[in-house]
């Protein structure tokens, strides 16, 4: 049972770089325990589940989530930042320093904790009253994270705001304030540099950005927490495969009797009863009783490469992961001793009359419609699952910036399977609202302007390739840039053609962000190349 790990983790949080921080998002049906050490969905007192749904039932769906950094260098050494599932942690609270100031007392009273909660709400109190005299700031604006330290040797900037007067600096007494999505929103901070890794592998000398945000709603959105994943290589390594990886350890109320699976048209992994009945287990009070939920994970922004899962108090190579090179092989669609994951049976050759037929994608098929391969198709044993997803691996250069963004999804709509179908239902309504919002990951560090916005556009939008932008006073005292979803500028061809500016972006379909500056002002477009 989970409580067993209890003497561990106090042990762990006793450690000085282990003094995590925790706190709640609850703005909407959901309760998220969020901490600074790399834990995420649990409750730390007692070591138990800490995704409430619905919020006020105590009933939990995750036990925990984290996720999961790794690359190679050129010299062939395993840089790994992960968080075990029994609290171990290669993350630690705050943002990379240059100048490896973790112990100083500066350092520590800046950034612990190093998670900030805001609301929308406070927000635009703020925007609106921050020049009357006798305002009181919230704390949560004051406090925000805007500005980084030179004497730390922390980046200019840290947290995204909303720069007033566009001087780089965050200072709301002057106007300035978080940028923010969804109605609540917590951001947590943490770098992989501060002390040793306990798995074992080399610091990446990264910076972890997370922002949980949820939306209050009357829909499905009021039960889906996201979470906007920013990472920066702050170090001086150059990695061609870098991965990063979401772990989830989903408890559908009683621990012991789940299943996982995915879907790799959505990008989605899920958790889900085995049977129609969540039944109450020994030291664990929380259960859903019958037509229990289903809960999942969806990437709205990149495609997932590999799906995997393990079982606590399993055997090898089914277990968790404890040294670095588990967690390399999991991320690259291995088991634990580095042989590949199969089709059929439990995915690992020759047990259950297993295929030999590889595969990156454990347990793909659908189990509400009884297709293709599915833990229940294939009878197994019910038990305490984890499952996770890596995503496609990148370079990752120093000074780059990564970006990517997920949603947890519920459903409990009808069955045990009825349900499954409803979280790949719901997965697919996510990303389309997710769509509709103008998110812009390349912004976010430097703020945006509230000037007299121009009178700029581009279109056609969608397009093919080619777009014009009208509306550019003088093109010498204009910068255009163009990111993807992942926070890397793209190279453009400018053209000028005496009245309007054109750009030939060839074949590279998908989504776009266009940042047009010019006069101290800027304005930035979503365009979608098809």
């Amino acid at each position: 049972m989970k409580n067993i790990l209890t003497l561990i983790f106090v042990s762990f949080i006793l450690n000085f770089w282990g003094q995590v921080n925790y706190s709640t998002l609850d703005y909407n049906s959901t309760s998220a325990f969020l901490s600074d050490g790399g834990f995420l969905m649990h409750n730390p007192q007692p070591f138990s589940a800490g995704y409430e749904v619905p919020k006020g039932s105590g009933l939990n769906s995750i036990f925990s989530a984290c996720f999961w950094f790794a690359a190679t260098d050129g010299a062939g050494q395993l840089h790994v930042a992960a968080v075990r599932p029994n609290g171990d942690s290669d993350l630690f609270p705050g943002p990379y320093s240059s100048l490896n100031m973790y112990s100083n007392p500066s350092y520590i009273g800046e950034y612990s904790p190093a998670l900030w909660t805001v609301s929308k709400s406070e927000i635009d109190y703020h925007i609106a009253n921050y020049l009357n005299s006798g305002y009181s700031m919230p704390a949560s604006i004051s406090d925000w994270p805007g500005n980084g330290y030179f004497a730390l040797g922390t980046a200019q900037n840290l947290a995204p705001f909303v720069d007033v007067n566009n001087d780089n600096i965050y200072s709301p007494a002057l106007g300035d304030f978080p940028d923010i999505r969804g109605d609540k929103a917590t951001y947590i901070i943490l770098n992989d540099a501060a002390d040793v890794h306990p798995t074992g592998g080399y610091p990446l000398g990264i910076e972890v950005h997370i922002m949980a945000y949820q939306f209050s709603s009357t829909n499905f959105i009021d039960t889906t927490t996201f979470l906007n994943l920013r990472v920066f290589n702050r170090g001086g390594n150059i990695y061609s495969n870098f991965r990063v990886g979401f772990s989830m350890d989903a408890d559908i109320g009683n621990p012991n009797d789940d299943y996982i699976g995915c879907d790799t048209l959505r990008n989605l992994i899920y958790t889900y009863n085995a049977d129609n009945m969540d039944e109450s287990a020994s030291g664990n009070p929380s259960f859903y009783g019958s037509n229990p939920p289903s809960i999942g994970m969806v990437s709205l922004n990149n495609p997932m490469k590999v799906v995997g899962g393990f079982s606590n108090a399993a055997q090898y190579p089914y277990q968790d992961p404890y040294y670095a090179t588990d967690y390399w092989n999991y991320l690259n669609g291995k088991w634990e001793n580095g042989s590949s994951f199969y089709f059929g049976g439990l995915g690992y050759t020759g047990t259950n009359g297993v295929t030999t037929t590889p595969t990156t994608y454990l347990f793909s098929g659908n189990p509400y419609t009884g297709t293709g391969w599915s833990e229940l198709t294939n009878n197994n044993a019910a038990g305490d699952r984890r499952c996770y997803m890596s995503l496609d691996s990148v370079d990752f250069n120093s000074g780059d910036v990564l970006c990517n963004d997920f949603a947890i999804i519920y459903s409990r709509t009808g069955d045990h399977l009825e349900n499954v179908q409803g979280v790949i239902n719901t997965a697919d309504s996510v990303k389309q609202f997710f769509l509709t919002q103008e998110f812009n990951c390349s912004q976010m560090t430097l703020g945006e302007s509230e000037s007299e916005p121009m009178k700029v556009n581009v279109f056609p939008n969608p397009t093919t390739g080619k777009i014009t932008i009208t509306g550019i006073p003088n093109p010498s005292n204009c910068a255009i840039t163009i990111h993807d979803v992942y926070g890397k500028t793209l190279n453009q061809d400018l053209n000028w053609n005496g009245k309007n500016l054109e750009i030939n972006l060839g074949d590279k379909k998908g989504i776009y962000f266009v940042n047009v500056s010019t006069n101290g002002t800027s304005q930035t477009f979503k365009l979608s190349v098809r």
